[in-house]
């Protein structure tokens, strides 16, 4: 079991990892990076294949400054108690490189100024990795979920698809094509 009284019992994470109601950093430094696990196959590939998925979740792990927070392999946990491992075989590490302090939240508007998407980078941390991050994606106020993103941000129409396309680029400027 994962959870007892807010606490990470997954024996095989590191202490260091464990949130343990440590605060939420909301500021992100410059010079961190932001680890996140592809397929071999998705990183060979320019614009990246892994941010043609859905655009409403990537979850990250923070570096913070000299990995303070989170070492690359530190993604390849398994942070759930349901999964029956405890790391994430034949996967790769690539990283989010942060190099300036106003990168986010980043706004992009379509042609016609009808629709607004906003890109946000928050901390959040979960019991077993207080690392854990997310890049949240808000159509017109509307954070998107797998829930809606089909009907909302997934549409297929052009300003969707091209306010999708305007927010994979600015991600994958951020990409360090370097892999672990």
């Amino acid at each position: 079991m994962q959870t007892t009284n807010n606490e990470c019992n997954l024996d095989y994470i590191p202490l260091r990892l464990h949130w343990n109601n440590k605060p939420v950093i909301d500021k992100f430094e410059i010079g961190e990076k932001l680890y996140y696990r592809v397929n071999p196959d998705e990183v060979v590939q320019i614009p990246y294949k892994f941010l043609v998925k859905t655009l409403s979740d990537i979850s990250v792990n923070r570096s913070g400054l000299n990995n303070k927070y989170s070492q690359k392999e530190d993604v390849l946990f398994s942070i759930s108690e349901i999964e029956n491992f405890e790391k994430y075989e034949g996967k790769e590490v690539v990283f989010f490189n942060l190099v300036k302090e106003e990168l986010f939240p980043y706004f992009i508007e379509s042609q016609d100024k009808s629709n607004q998407l906003e890109i946000q980078l928050l901390h959040d941390p979960v019991v077993c990795n207080y690392s854990h991050s997310i890049f949240r994606f808000i159509l017109n106020g509307k954070i998107q979920t797998f829930d809606n993103f089909n009907i909302e941000l997934g549409k297929s129409n052009r300003q969707m698809k091209t306010l999708r396309k305007k927010a994979r680029l600015y991600l994958h400027n951020l990409i360090v094509a370097k892999t672990y």
